[in-house]
């Protein structure tokens, strides 16, 4: 059974990182709801997207950089 969870409070009260730039006075609604459990499968397919995410940005190129070394090596 899923479980939704709804709350009226002021934005001062949430957590910066969840508030943003909303004003801490205005009234907001936070909606909870519970998903289940994480997928292993799932999980292990976000670790590695996100790995890969990473992958050369100590490179010291440009995205433009790159693709433009990638375009040469296709037109060579």
């Amino acid at each position: 059974m899923t479980r939704v969870i709804h709350r009226e409070l002021t934005a001062g009260d949430l957590p910066e990182s969840l508030r943003g730039d909303i004003d801490p006075t205005h009234r907001v609604r936070v909606v909870v709801e519970d998903i289940g459990a994480v997928d292993a499968a799932r999980s292990a397919a976000a670790r590695r997207i996100r790995a890969l995410a990473g992958v050369g940005r100590d490179m010291n190129v440009s995205i433009e950089e790159a693709v433009r070394r990638v375009r040469d090596l296709r037109d060579e």
